[in-house]
């Protein structure tokens, strides 16, 4: 199932969040990618999120073809 964005963007209605795994944020999302999760929640809350880990992994994984890109 999709939802609908205010900008009519469509977004998988089930999201794996990365607040709070601090060190572990790399492998949890790569765990993630793996499992079938197609959207990554980082809520841009420095103080509880790593984005940098978040994207860190999500380019491995696209070089490695354990994710795609959506246009």
């Amino acid at each position: 199932m999709t939802l609908t964005a205010y900008n009519n963007v469509s977004i998988p209605s089930f999201m794996y969040g990365t607040a709070w795994k601090k060190e572990a944020t790399t492998q949890l999302v790569e765990s993630a990618v793996t499992a079938g999760f197609a959207a990554i929640d980082t809520a841009n809350q420095l103080i509880h999120y790593q984005e940098a880990l978040v994207v860190d992994q999500l380019i491995r994984g696209v070089d490695g073809r354990k994710a795609r890109r959506h246009s």
